[in-house]
C-alpha cells in the first residue's frame, strides 16, 4: 500500500509539472514559452530625387516639381516658429496645387537627448507640421508622418549651427 501511495504522489507531482505550474522535480526542465510577437509590416521605401533642384541657380524649375522646404525648430521645442509659418504656407500652396501628390513629413532632432526622447520629439514636430498643413487645406489622407529622431542628421558636427540644421521637419513629396 505504501508503494502505491509513493508512486501516486510522484505521478501527481509530474502531472503538475507538465501542466506548467512551475514545480521542480521529475528531472525535466520547464518549457520556456515565447511571448507573442507583433508582426509589423515594413514601410515602403520612398523614392526621392537623386539630386535636389537648386532654385537659386536661376534655371527654370520643371512645372511638375513642387518646391517644398524644410521647417526648422528651436532647441527642445515642437511648436512652429513664427519665421517658419510662411514656409509652411508655401508648402501647403504647392501641395494644394496638385491634389494627387502625397507628402511624408519626417521629424528630425539634433544629437542631444536620449534616443527615445528624440524619437518622441521628432514625432511631435512632424505632427505639428501636419496639423498646420491640415489647417491650410491639405487633406490629412495625403499626409503621413515619421520620426527619425537623431538617426538621420543633415549635419554631423557638434556645433550650434549644425544642431539647428538637424532640428527640422523634412517634407518628401511623392
Amino acid at each position: 500500500m505504501n508503494f502505491i501511495m509513493k508512486n501516486t504522489f510522484k505521478l501527481i507531482i509530474c502531472a503538475l509539472l507538465v501542466a506548467g505550474l512551475g514545480l521542480t522535480g521529475c528531472g525535466k526542465k520547464p518549457i520556456k514559452t515565447k511571448s507573442p510577437v507583433e508582426t509589423v509590416k515594413p514601410k515602403p521605401k520612398i523614392k526621392t530625387p537623386k539630386a535636389p533642384i537648386d532654385i537659386s541657380s536661376g534655371r527654370d524649375i520643371p512645372e511638375d516639381v513642387a518646391v517644398i522646404e524644410d521647417v526648422f525648430f528651436d532647441y527642445n521645442r515642437y511648436s512652429v516658429r513664427g519665421d517658419m509659418r510662411d514656409v509652411i504656407k508655401e508648402n501647403a500652396r504647392a501641395l494644394n496645387s496638385d491634389s494627387s501628390k502625397r507628402v511624408l513629413i519626417e521629424g528630425h532632432c539634433d544629437e542631444r537627448g536620449t534616443e527615445e526622447y528624440n524619437i518622441a520629439l521628432g514625432d511631435r514636430r512632424a505632427q505639428a507640421i501636419k496639423k498646420y498643413l491640415q489647417n491650410l487645406g491639405v487633406s490629412s489622407s495625403r499626409i503621413t508622418t515619421r520620426s527619425y529622431g537623431e538617426q538621420k542628421p543633415f549635419c554631423e558636427q557638434s556645433t550650434e549651427s549644425c544642431w539647428q540644421s538637424n532640428r527640422r521637419g523634412h517634407l518628401v513629396v511623392r
